[in-house]
């Protein structure tokens, strides 16, 4: 709606190695880490502007907002090139960047230490937190979580929580594998969840979360707030169940798997 289109350069001499089972697998092509974030305009393709990184930026660690762009800067994990390989990675720079001109708004440097941002306009909140999944790299710690205002990046709260998914902001909700907890303050919120086996991310819309669990899972956040599934299809381990325009948007994730799924096709399903 801005008229804005982002990229950045993405860095191929950082490969993490492959995380699931003890498989291999070519992921030279899936980089996480890029060197630049840039801005173009949509209709012209004209350069709007460009952030050269002072060290890195982690793909997690970007997120568009109305009134800005922001990312973590921060040194390499360049532990996470090797399974297995523990290290302690450096805290990072958290940087607000106007959407038209690039110029930086404000900067924190105190106590950088997610891999992963989201952020709420309406709230002036700017969620910093890990993707502790399944198969994860070494770098996704896990365990914390904090809250920077937008307009100031001064830190709002922050917390020890154990939680096992990437987050998700809904209105003034964060919620997780692990619990919801106030996005304001951070204070616990009444949220039950348990799923069966699958690894997969939330994705969530006004009124419905969806995941797997085992099949698709998925909550009616107007209704009763347990989990309840759709069976027969098994959902990819990215984010591939997207509710959407009043939809639920499902390509098939069983190509490749030897589980013994029903319906192997893709499938879009209507509240009724």
């Amino acid at each position: 709606s801005d008229g804005i289109l982002y990229g950045t350069i993405a860095n191929p001499e950082h490969q993490v190695t492959h995380r699931y089972v003890n498989r291999g697998g070519d992921i030279s092509k899936q980089l996480t880490e890029s060197s630049t974030l840039f801005a173009m305009d949509a209709q012209s393709g004209d350069l709007l502007w460009r952030y050269d990184a002072d060290h890195s930026i982690r793909h997690n660690a970007i997120a568009i907002g109305k009134n800005a762009a922001y990312l973590i800067d921060r040194p390499l994990a360049e532990f996470d090139r090797e399974k297995g390989k523990k290290g302690e990675q450096a805290l990072g720079v958290l940087v607000a960047l106007d959407p038209r001109t690039g110029i930086v708004k404000w900067k924190q440097e105190k106590g950088i230490f997610g891999t992963l941002l989201a952020v709420s306009d309406e709230h002036r909140a700017l969620l910093m937190a890990y993707q502790p999944t399944r198969f994860r790299l070494e770098s996704e710690v896990g365990g914390r979580m904090a809250v920077h205002d937008t307009n100031t990046g001064e830190r709002r709260w922050a917390k020890n929580i154990n939680y096992q998914s990437r987050p998700l902001i809904k209105q003034e909700t964060i919620y997780a594998q692990g619990g919801a907890w106030d996005l304001s303050t951070g204070k616990d919120r009444p949220f039950e969840f348990t799923r069966s086996y699958g690894c997969g991310i939330l994705a969530a819309g006004q009124n419905l979360m969806v995941f797997r669990s085992a099949t698709l899972g998925y909550v009616d956040f107007k209704e009763e707030k347990t989990v309840h599934n759709f069976g027969g299809m098994r959902p990819g381990c990215w984010i591939n169940a997207i509710p959407a325009g009043g939809l639920v948007l499902v390509p098939d994730g069983s190509a490749g798997c030897e589980c013994s799924y029903q319906n192997k096709t893709w499938m879009a399903l209507q509240s009724q």
